[in-house]
């Protein structure tokens, strides 16, 4: 039978996490209560089992790629969450992935997407120049 844990009991399946997800931010984020999510087990006093249902707040991704260089794109879902970090916590898992796999990002924004400029600031990117854009 599968049991849902309630958020407090989260780190019980901290054992449980193999080598390769026991650094994974949004799991992390899930059993600290940072992020949104769900965490089934098998049994809820000793879980030797684990589901981790992660309902994504923030996501960053490559959304244009050539060879070793990567665009970034980075969204927060619903306004409420907002200012409140997640898009900085998504964007730092992302960047640290590019860094592993010897991946150069790229952080290109419109200047009047003043929350785009702040956020690519904090990150540590800097402005390099201006483009001209075409839309239609």
């Amino acid at each position: 039978m599968i049991h849902r844990l309630e958020p407090n009991d989260y780190a019980k399946i901290r054992t449980l996490l193999s080598p390769e997800n026991v650094n994974d931010l949004t799991i992390q984020a899930i059993i600290n209560g940072t992020n949104r999510g769900a965490i089934f087990v098998d049994d809820v006093e000793q879980p030797r089992t684990a589901l981790v249902d992660q309902t994504g707040v923030s996501a960053c991704l490559s959304c244009c790629v050539h060879e070793r260089d990567h665009e970034i794109s980075v969204e927060t879902y619903e306004e409420a969450d907002m200012n409140k970090g997640f898009a900085t916590l998504a964007c730092a898992a992302y960047l640290e992935h590019c860094m592993e796999h010897g991946l150069t990002p790229h952080w290109t924004t419109l200047e009047t997407n003043e929350e785009s400029v702040r956020l690519g600031t904090k990150l540590g990117f800097e402005r390099k120049g201006k483009c001209k854009i075409l839309e239609f």
